[in-house]
């Protein structure tokens, strides 16, 4: 093989690596760093996002390469550089610039543009630097004629607001200050280095600095009578109309989708966020690609103005990270084009002494070496790509439909013929998930709730009068993402809902029914007094064992036991109690660990049966472990386990394929505890998501 394509093929696949890498680690920065209760809308904003608003906005920002890069050409050739190369390299070189300028702290990314034109084209670096340094004054003086075009737009429209006159004013005193620093200050500082003989004292170092400066001020001096200041303005204005038009795209696209500018958002409100998260990517903060920077910029801006800070965290991110995507998609393929087309690259190279012998094994080494590190990206990239899967789904799951009974239209025999009392669990067969409520033993199905948004959880009180279950604060919330919640209350004989707590989740009660716990920011567990409306966090970060990073799951309180038992998530995988004191008693493996009533025993999800899952029974004490159920069957994937209130029955979902907890096909069953595993009765007949039921019997005198 040419010695030319083999280091060109080396390179290309060293470029497949590190873009596999660098969207790995861009996907972990974000669904890992982010705030919990944006991740939800993250994810519905990038599975809803149009493919159409992708493309028009990736031809856009080529077009804004296109004309950024003929202006580098235009102030490059005025500088009086020799040889310029062609608008296709300033092309390559522009969009690897693109790709890096926020790479580094305070744009020094900048840099890249410099060394791919001197060490790429033989650009002396006067012309290199002077060119940067005047477009990038030319830039701030084209935001200034923006915003005075909008100022005046305001003026005629009687709508004028101080905010945009203070920002004119602070534009064009630094426009000045930087027009003065490029054309007054070189020169003179030119001057000062070689009047002083600051050259001869710094030794190799003072005449390479004195080189250079007489290059940039050679430069500078040829661009301001290269009379080019007019076409540069011109560009200048045309790539940022183009630059804040893409984005303007964008935002309007990302607040649709995620429906959180319900009353409009005026152009100068985005221009002003836009224009302050650029501002707050180039401080000279240590952030990778300006994650946490550009969004504090463009929240703090929009926030001056009314807009409030969660919806413009959530847009400005969500603008980000598809600019960062398109930015780097462009930047990467320059890249690669870049080193296969350089002409320094292209050159000759002189003939090897080495054996060809030798010079096969140092390819095959490379080559092996370029296979393992794509390995290790691929790898890395897919890990994170299913870490992003264990999020949940971005969107609702298929209602699915009704199907037919074994038996027909008569009911299935089994325990619930012989109970009185009714089940209540969460279905998605009228859309988003709802509450549903079916008697017994007459097997009457009735809807509870009917809202647009998501609820799960339900909980019936000790005396089957109220039911409190989790809200979603969106539409469409998955059930693995615990923050986005609220716990409310539905009484059954009237059908009425109150709101119990904002931000709370997987909702229980206590045995006298006058408070609810509940689960908060998936690391505290919260007492609610109904009465007094008083909140307690009973465990949390700082009261217990814990890491505030372990997530608590499904939260169980016992009052007779005085025990948490729950499921830890994050960095520590397990099922435990947690005493008030804080200590930790690890129970095992598994999850949805839950207490019967009373706290007489412990109710336990883990591997082990016919289809992965089976239910077990754990003692509080010893905590010896004995499986309490293993369906026959195909439905013999087990989960979602409750007692009733009485403790002589257990509900529970089960699947024959599927495991997600709000989108498998799951199935509710009845079962009475201690009877064949064969005599539990399916209640559901229906192929969409069925899950978390409770089982409530009434009392004995009570029954007719």
């Amino acid at each position: 093989m040419d010695t030319a394509v083999h280091r060109t093929l080396i390179r290309i696949g060293i470029s497949i690596g590190v873009s596999m890498l660098i969207l790995a680690g861009l996907i972990h920065l974000v669904f890992r760093s982010t705030d919990q209760s944006l991740t939800g809308q993250l994810a519905l904003l990038f599975s809803s996002f149009s493919w159409a608003v992708v493309g028009v906005y990736a031809v856009i920002a080529l077009v804004g390469t296109l004309l950024r890069a003929y202006r580098f050409k235009v102030l490059t050739v005025a500088a009086g550089a020799p040889a310029p190369p062609r608008l296709r390299h300033f092309f390559l070189v522009t969009a690897v610039r693109n790709m890096l300028v926020d790479m580094l702290p305070a744009r020094l990314g900048e840099l890249s543009y410099i060394a791919m034109l001197n060490r790429g084209y033989r650009v002396d670096g006067g012309s290199c630097v002077s060119s940067l340094v005047v477009s990038f004054v030319f830039d701030v003086i084209a935001l200034g004629v923006l915003f005075a075009a909008m100022l005046a737009t305001q003026v005629l429209l009687h709508q004028f607001h101080l905010q945009l006159l203070v920002v004119m004013v602070v534009l064009v005193l630094l426009a000045a200050l930087m027009l003065l620093a490029v054309f007054k200050f070189i020169p003179l500082l030119q001057a000062w280095v070689r009047r002083t003989g600051m050259d001869s004292r710094l030794g190799a170092l003072g005449h390479r600095l004195a080189d250079f400066l007489d290059q940039l001020k050679s430069a500078v001096v040829r661009t301001r009578s290269a009379g080019v200041f007019g076409l540069t303005l011109l560009l200048s204005v045309g790539i940022r109309c183009i630059k804040y038009g893409s984005l303007f795209l964008l935002f309007t696209h990302v607040v649709t989708v995620l429906e959180l500018a319900k009353t409009g958002i005026s152009p100068l409100n985005v221009l002003m966020g836009l224009v302050g998260a650029e501002a707050a990517a180039s401080i000279p903060v240590p952030s990778f690609m300006a994650f946490g920077t550009y969004e504090t910029g463009g929240v703090v801006a929009m926030g001056l103005l009314g807009v409030g800070k969660a919806e413009a965290m959530i847009t400005f991110l969500g603008i980000h990270i598809v600019t960062q995507t398109i930015d780097y998609i462009l930047g990467g393929i320059g890249g690669v084009v870049f080193i296969m087309l350089t002409p320094s690259w292209r050159s000759a190279k002189a003939p090897s002494a080495a054996p060809k012998t030798a010079i096969r094994a140092r390819r095959w080494i490379w080559a092996a070496a370029v296979v393992l590190f794509c390995l290790a990206g691929g790898a890395f990239l897919a890990r994170e790509a299913y870490k992003t899967r264990k999020m949940g789904r971005f969107l609702p799951p298929e209602p699915g439909e009704a199907i037919a009974s074994p038996t027909g239209s008569r009911p299935v025999a089994g325990p619930a013929s012989e109970l009185s009392g009714f089940v209540v669990w969460s279905s998605n067969r009228f859309g988003n998930h709802d509450l549903l409520y079916l008697s017994l033993p007459d097997m009457r199905l009735r809807r509870l709730t009917q809202n647009a948004h998501t609820e799960y959880f339900p909980r019936i009180s000790p005396d089957g009068k109220r039911v409190v279950f989790a809200r979603s604060q969106q539409p469409w919330v998955s059930q693995r993402n615990q923050i986005p919640w609220d716990v409310w209350m539905l009484e059954l004989s009237s059908g009425k809902e109150s709101l119990v707590a904002r931000n709370g989740n997987a909702p229980t009660w206590s045995e006298d029914g006058e408070r609810v716990f509940f689960q908060r920011n998936a690391n505290q567990f919260v007492s609610h007094h109904l009465a007094t409306g008083k909140e307690t966090v009973l465990y949390g970060p700082g009261k217990g064992q814990l890491a505030p990073s372990v997530k608590l799951e499904t939260p169980s309180f016992s009052d007779t036991r005085n025990r948490i038992a729950v499921t830890l998530r994050g960095s520590k995988r397990a099922t435990a109690l947690l005493e008030p004191s804080g200590a930790v008693k690890i129970v095992g493996q598994g999850c949805q660990l839950n207490w019967s009533p009373r706290g007489v025993t412990l109710y336990q999800v883990d591997e082990g049966g016919r289809k992965k899952n089976a239910i077990y029974q754990i003692d509080p004490e010893s905590l010896k472990r004995t499986m309490l159920l293993d369906m026959p069957g195909d439905y013999s994937h087990e989960y979602f386990p409750k007692a009733s209130n009485d403790g002589s029955v257990l509900v529970f979902g089960a699947s024959a394929v599927g495991h997600e907890h709000d989108s498998a096909d799951y199935e509710i069953f009845l079962w009475r505890i201690g009877s064949p595993a064969s005599t539990a009765q399916r209640l559901t007949f229906h192929t969409g998501n069925d899950c978390w039921p409770d089982v409530y019997l009434f009392p004995v005198d009570s029954r007719s």
